[in-house]
């Protein structure tokens, strides 16, 4: 006798966006083409463990997984990707993570240093018929991609990015009046 086990093909993905007016959510033409998307198992550790799967962001800024099993898993977005020729060089994670799918919150979990340790989600349990559904929660964008067997497609998994920002240079005391810095002044 042979026992075969017969599991459900599940679909984990979503979204990669700039989140350029800093609102937390993803709004119209946000996303973030090229960018690559990478699967793990939980307990793995990205740069150490190889990704299960990898895919690259499409012209919208979404990405898929297709055909991952029930399990644990977690999505990462590896450190090169925020490296000096990085395509998401000068970007960090929308700060605080906010559960819900892409147009209530995103789901990066915060780093210091992304071009360190890149970012990750939470773990995402993938069980078979009990993935968000739109009555359940997964109302972000392009929710119904998935609606031909929505219950075993979890797309709700979006990483929020904003850019970094500099500010400074000089406070001086123009006592001379002629609006420029002189060695004096500074």
């Amino acid at each position: 006798d042979h026992t075969i086990a017969l599991t459900t093909a599940m679909k984990l993905g979503n979204l990669v966006f700039d989140d350029g007016n800093f609102n937390g959510i993803a709004d119209a033409d946000e996303g973030i083409s090229g960018v690559t998307v990478q699967l793990f198992e939980e307990g793995d550790v990205p740069g150490a463990s190889l990704p299960v799967a990898q895919q690259t962001t499409a012209a919208d800024g979404t990405y898929l997984f297709e055909d991952v099993p029930p399990g644990r898993w977690f999505v990462h977005l590896p450190a090169s990707q925020f490296g000096p020729s990085g395509i998401l060089h000068g970007y960090f994670s929308t700060p605080g993570a906010a559960s819900g799918d892409d147009d209530a919150g995103e789901d990066g979990i915060d780093s210091a240093n992304p071009p360190l340790t890149g970012i990750s989600s939470a773990t995402v349990l993938l069980e078979p018929d009990a993935a968000p559904t739109l009555t359940t929660g997964e109302t972000g964008y392009a929710a119904s991609s998935d609606d031909a067997d929505d219950a075993n497609g979890d797309l709700t998994i979006d990483f929020g990015l904003q850019q970094t920002v500099g500010i400074g240079n000089l406070v001086f005391i123009d006592s001379n009046f002629d609006g420029v810095a002189s060695a004096s002044e500074g």
